[in-house]
C-alpha cells in the first residue's frame, strides 16, 4: 500500500536466534510454528485504516480490505532441501476503488551437499508483481521485479569456505512514464569466509557486474546509460554467547558508466540478543549510497537505526515492538538538495486461538519531515488480519 524504494535503505545484519520454518508466512511473519507436512495452505483476510495513503501533507485517509493465501513446499531428500512458495492477495480500498490491485509473489530455493560435505550448491530464484502508485492518475503504476542466483561453494576445511555466486536481477514498470527506470542486471560475486565451531565468521567479498537500463532518453541521461560497477566489502560476525551476537560490515561501491563515476561507502552494524526463551531484541544501524545504483527512487545519502523486541507472554500470545530513524539526503532534487527524516514506529499483538487459526493486529504511525514543501507527512495504521493454516 505504501510508495517503496526499489532498492533497500541498507544491507544490515539481522541475526536471529529464535528458530524459524523454512517457509515463511506471508500474511503473518510472527507465527513461527513449524508445519506438521511438507505443504503449507494458508487463507487469510485483512481489513487496514490508513490515514494517509499518498504520504503527503494533505491526508487522504482510507479502508482496505484484503483476502490472500500462501501456499508452499518444503522437504529434504537426503543432504538436498527444496522450499517453494507463493502468494496472491487482493486488495479493495472503500474509497479509491480505482487502486483495487492483486499482488503477486512467489520464490524458490534449492540447496545441497556433496560427496564428503566439502560442496555445496544453491539455485535461487523470485517474481514480485506489486502496485508501487497511489495517485489519482487514470493509470497506475506496477512494479515487476525478477531475478534468480546460483552459487557454488567449497569447504577447503572445517573453518575456511570460498564461494563462487552469478546472480541476475530485472525490474519493469508497467507505466509508460516510469519505463525509464526498467533494467537488467547481472553479477558476479566471490567471497572468502572464515567461520569458528562458535558461528563467529568473518567474510570478505568481490561484486562485478553490469546494469543495463532498457531506455535512456531520460531528462538525467547520465543515470540512465547502462554501467559496470565493482563492489569490495567485507563483514564479521561475534557469536558472544549462545544468546547473544553483534556484526559489523563495510563495502565500497564504484559504478563506471559512459559519462558518469559515481562511488560511495556502506556501513552497517547489529546485535541480537535473547535473554530468555521467550523475549528477544535485535538492533542495526546503517550508513549508505543507495543512488550509486539508481538516481532517480533512492537517496544519495542514507542513515538509520532500529530497534525491535518480541516477546512470547504466554503460548497463546505474542507481543511485538519496532521503532525506526531514517535521515536521508537527495542531491540534484529538482535543482535543489532534499533532506529527510522519517521516524517510524509499530506495535503488534498476536493471539493463536489454535495452532491452526490466529489473529493478528498492528499498529503504527510515520512521520517524516523534510526542508522542500510537499514532502512532510503523518500516518496512521490499523490492521487486524484472521489466517488459518491448512
Amino acid at each position: 500500500m505504501n510508495n517503496h524504494s526499489v532498492f533497500g535503505c541498507a544491507a544490515f545484519a539481522s541475526l536471529v536466534f529464535i528458530s524459524t520454518p523454512v517457509l515463511a508466512d506471508v500474511g503473518n511473519s510472527s507465527n513461527n510454528a513449524v508445519p506438521d507436512t511438507p505443504y503449507v495452505f494458508s487463507p487469510y483476510v485483512k481489513d487496514v485504516w490508513d490515514s494517509n495513503l499518498q504520504r503527503a501533507e494533505s491526508a487522504q485517509s482510507d479502508q482496505i480490505k484484503s483476502v490472500g493465501v500462501t501456499a508452499g513446499y518444503a522437504n529434504k531428500f537426503s543432504q538436498q532441501n527444496l522450499s517453494v512458495q507463493g502468494s496472491a492477495e487482493r486488495q479493495f480500498y472503500t474509497h479509491r476503488d480505482d487502486l483495487n490491485h492483486t499482488d503477486l509473489h512467489s520464490n524458490a530455493n534449492w540447496n545441497g551437499i556433496y560427496g564428503d560435505g566439502k560442496i555445496y550448491t544453491q539455485l535461487s530464484g523470485h517474481y514480485d508483481h506489486t502496485l508501487i502508485d497511489q495517485s489519482t492518475l487514470p493509470q497506475k503504476n506496477f512494479l515487476t521485479a525478477y531475478g534468480g542466483k546460483a552459487a557454488a561453494g567449497y569447504l577447503i576445511d572445517k573453518n575456511y569456505s570460498f564461494e563462487l555466486a552469478a546472480g541476475v536481477d530485472s525490474q519493469r514498470n508497467s507505466m509508460e512514464s516510469q519505463k525509464l527506470l526498467d533494467y537488467d542486471d547481472d553479477n558476479l560475486t566471490a567471497s572468502f569466509k572464515y567461520q569458528t565451531a562458535r558461528n563467529s565468521s568473518v567474510r570478505l567479498y568481490f561484486i562485478d557486474g553490469r546494469r543495463d537500463y532498457l531506455r535512456d532518453d531520460s531528462l538525467s541521461l547520465a543515470s540512465r546509460l547502462g554501467y559496470d560497477y565493482q563492489t569490495l566489502g567485507g563483514d564479521i560476525t561475534w557469536q558472544i554467547t549462545e544468546k547473544s551476537a553483534v556484526s559489523l560490515g563495510m563495502d565500497h561501491t564504484k559504478r563506471r558508466g559512459a559519462v558518469s563515476q559515481v562511488s560511495g561507502e556502506d556501513i552497517n552494524a547489529g546485535f541480537s540478543w535473547q535473554p530468555t526463551s521467550k523475549l528477544s531484541f535485535i538492533g542495526s544501524f546503517w550508513i549508505s549510497h543507495p543512488g550509486v545504483f539508481n538516481d532517480d527512487r533512492n537517496p544519495n545519502y542514507e542513515r538509520g537505526i532500529r530497534l525491535q523486541s518480541n516477546w512470547l507472554m504466554t503460548e497463546k500470545i505474542t507481543m511485538r515492538l519496532s521503532g525506526q530513524h531514517t535521515a536521508r539526503t537527495y542531491d540534484n532534487f529538482s535543482n535543489s538538495t532534499r533532506y529527510d527524516t522519517l521516524n517510524e514506529f509499530s506495535a503488534g499483538w498476536l493471539y493463536a486461538f489454535t495452532n491452526k487459526l490466529s489473529m493478528d493486529t498492528s499498529v503504527s504511525r510515520q512521520n517524516r519531515k523534510s526542508n522542500l514543501d510537499g514532502f512532510a507527512f503523518v500516518d496512521r495504521m490499523l490492521s487486524l488480519q484472521l489466517q488459518y493454516k491448512y
